[in-house]
């Protein structure tokens, strides 16, 4: 039961970013630490912030896959898996604070876990019978203490209201509303170099390769899901590459071309 496993492994206190739940990759660590520590040291090239950048959207959507795999069966690791989902977006706010300060990046972080809770609702009920849809989420998300919590609550009408178009509607629809906040947010930073409207455009697209991705797993057309998965990838690492490619044009003298290694940038 889908959305009795999305409130259990998202009805816990998540770490701070900076003491991750689970062990990750030497891949995710590095260029993230690289595009967040750029404040540090002039060094930084450019290669290696749009690799940087790239890597944290790539978190962004492999762990998103992982959370709608291990939810939909189950599995022991959902809480964890949800865990490190939701420790993404505020990598992705910490990648943003050297540029634009640290209010700025704990408001991304906020809209991007805003992102996932919203998500996470539209996919339970997506899944959920109206049998099993017997509850609604309450979203908090506490930046102060780099906390989210997601809570349920049981009352009636959540529970005839979930299986019924009108509600399904109305969640996509405010999973769009607040990606055309992210959009919002994104252009007034940096208006020159991120088109407000192309950046509405993209998260958009994302959302809903995101519903194809999830509902083609939810149906076990596996094949069909893997698919969405491959389109997915491809966007993100386009928008991840306009993300970089903006911040580099407005802050030129924080970027280098002179070739150098990780290591130098940690």
């Amino acid at each position: 039961m889908l959305s009795i496993l999305l409130m259990t492994a998202l009805a816990v206190q998540y770490p701070s970013a900076s003491k991750p739940a689970t062990d990750t990759t030497s891949r995710a660590r590095q260029p993230a630490a690289a595009a967040r520590d750029t404040n540090r040291s002039a060094a930084v090239t450019r290669a290696a912030f749009h690799d940087a950048m790239r890597v944290l959207w790539e978190d962004h959507i492999v762990f998103t896959r992982n959370y709608i795999i291990s939810a939909s069966a189950g599995l022991p690791d959902t809480t964890q898996v949800a865990e490190r989902l939701i420790r993404n977006q505020s990598d992705i706010g910490d990648a943003i604070k050297p540029y634009y300060g640290d209010a700025a990046a704990a408001q991304l972080t906020a809209l991007l876990s805003s992102h996932i809770m919203a998500a996470a609702k539209v996919i339970a009920i997506a899944k959920a019978p109206s049998t099993q849809a017997n509850s609604q989420y309450t979203m908090t998300t506490a930046r102060t203490s780099d906390t989210t919590k997601m809570r349920s609550g049981d009352t009636t009408k959540a529970q005839s209201a979930m299986s019924d178009t009108t509600s399904l509607n109305a969640a996509v629809a405010a999973w769009r509303a607040n990606a055309d906040s992210i959009a919002a947010f994104l252009s007034a930073a940096n208006p020159r170099n991120w088109s407000r409207s192309t950046l509405q455009s993209s998260l958009r697209s994302h959302l809903d390769m995101t519903l194809k991705e999830a509902t083609a797993h939810l149906h076990r057309d596996w094949a069909g899901s893997i698919a969405a998965y491959d389109e997915v990838h491809q966007q993100i690492l386009q928008l991840a590459d306009v993300l970089s490619e903006g911040i580099m044009k407005q802050f030129p003298n924080r970027f280098s071309s002179k070739a150098t290694t990780m290591s130098s940038l940690q």
